[in-house]
């Protein structure tokens, strides 16, 4: 009789409590470190016992199911896994409904490394075949873009800084009708809260759509755009920018010259390129983070090591048309800067020849250049002082017109 009750004495532990067999399958690439809690129904994941760890490598399997006695009926258990720089996932929750039952977790999650902002940006601007110089405008109407900017002039301080500008109506340089690109292109890129805000007019489309964003999120936008590309000014009615500039009202030509004669050292430049599309459609798709324990089920998103999942209806799409994204100079036209400015230097240097005094000289000097110039000061100087002053200024337009030469293109 004793070794029966020896018997009974050993099972019946297994009888009352019962026990959970339990399988992992890692079919992630990544190493995990398993972790099963367990506890009450109503008991938050956070404050579970843990009461099992094991460390998988990528893409194995534990050899055998493994035996936990601890969790009994009625109560529930959770698999979670800590994978290295990511965080703690959560791939499987039961209660357990009878005493012995057997579980194959499988380790899988959808996981995304969104790149960070700068290559993002880049990969936009590389599926639309654009990289927009420095300096160039942004985002701008097309019919704006066509009156105003397109083969317009730009007068520039160090060859970067606008300081005054001949639009393209002005100088009769407008092209019509408009001509858009002769691309259609879908992309997807990730761009966080705080790029978006602080370059929304560098990211194409971004700036003329109605986003608002939180920097503590990650925005996935999904392009669609039609009739897309670059387009190159040509000559107006066959009249090139020479003869357009040459024909420029004497006004303004004489403002700008003056302007130079001021500061030799600007330069002139024609806008000559323009980016543009006739229709944008951006779907915009809001992720907020995960918190501290990520569901394995729901995709997750990864940016600077931090867990962000889609937020549901959220989502907003915008469309804009008729737009330029960018308008930029490839031409460097400060030889025609230069040669109005000989060419008006040459016609003072013949009125103040006939001045009858060295007042008058003063006075037509003072009338014809202005008194911010390359030639002050032109007060209480004699007449052959303001032409030898004039004579010297035009040598130094022809010394800069050799060194100028033929058109300069700005790649």
């Amino acid at each position: 009789m004793k070794p029966f009750f020896t018997v009974i004495v050993m099972i019946l532990p297994l009888f009352l409590f019962g026990q959970v067999k339990i399988k992992f399958e890692n079919n992630l690439d990544e190493q995990v470190v398993v972790k099963v809690r367990y506890g009450e129904l109503t008991t938050p994941i956070e404050s579970l016992t843990e009461i099992f760890s094991e460390t998988l490598e990528p893409n194995t399997s534990s050899p055998d199911y493994i035996k936990i006695k601890e969790i009994k009926k009625k109560k529930k258990f959770v698999v979670l896994g800590q994978i290295p720089k990511k965080g703690l996932f959560k791939f499987f929750e039961s209660t357990v409904t009878k005493r012995n039952q057997e579980y194959t977790v499988q380790l899988t999650a959808t996981m995304q490394e969104v790149p960070n902002d700068e290559i993002s940006y880049k990969s936009v601007l590389a599926n639309l075949s654009f990289t927009p110089p420095e300096n160039s405008r942004k985002v701008i109407h097309v019919d704006d873009a066509y009156n105003i900017y397109f083969g317009g002039l730009s007068i520039r301080k160090n060859d970067s800084v606008e300081i005054d500008r001949i639009d393209a109506s002005v100088l009769k340089a407008v092209k019509k009708p408009v001509q858009y690109g002769n691309l259609d292109k879908e992309i997807e890129s990730f761009f966080t809260g705080g790029f978006l805000s602080d370059t929304k007019g560098e990211v194409p489309g971004v700036a003329s759509a109605s986003l608002s964003v939180n920097n503590n999120k990650v925005y996935k936008l999904k392009y669609k755009l039609e009739d897309i590309g670059t387009r190159v000014w040509s000559p107006t009615n066959g009249k090139s920018i020479d003869e357009l500039f040459s024909e420029l009202n004497p006004i303004v030509k004489r403002g700008i010259v003056q302007r130079y004669l001021a500061d030799t050292t600007l330069t002139m430049h024609q806008l000559d390129h323009l980016y543009l599309f006739q229709s944008a459609t951006i779907q915009i798709e809001n992720y907020v983070s995960t918190g501290t324990i990520i569901d394995a089920s729901v995709p997750v998103f990864f940016s600077n090591n931090s867990a962000f999942k889609k937020e549901e209806g959220t989502d907003d799409t915008t469309t804009s048309t008729n737009m330029v994204l960018n308008i930029w100079s490839e031409k460097d036209v400060t030889y025609l800067l230069v040669q109005a400015a000989k060419e008006y230097l040459e016609k003072q240097r013949e009125l103040i020849a006939i001045a009858k005094s060295n007042k008058d000289a003063q006075k037509i000097a003072e009338a014809l250049i202005g008194e911010n110039n390359a030639i002050t000061p032109v007060k209480n100087v004699s007449k052959n002082a303001i032409l030898n002053n004039v004579g010297d200024e035009i040598n130094r337009a022809n010394e800069k017109l050799l060194r100028l030469g033929p058109i300069k293109i700005k790649l």
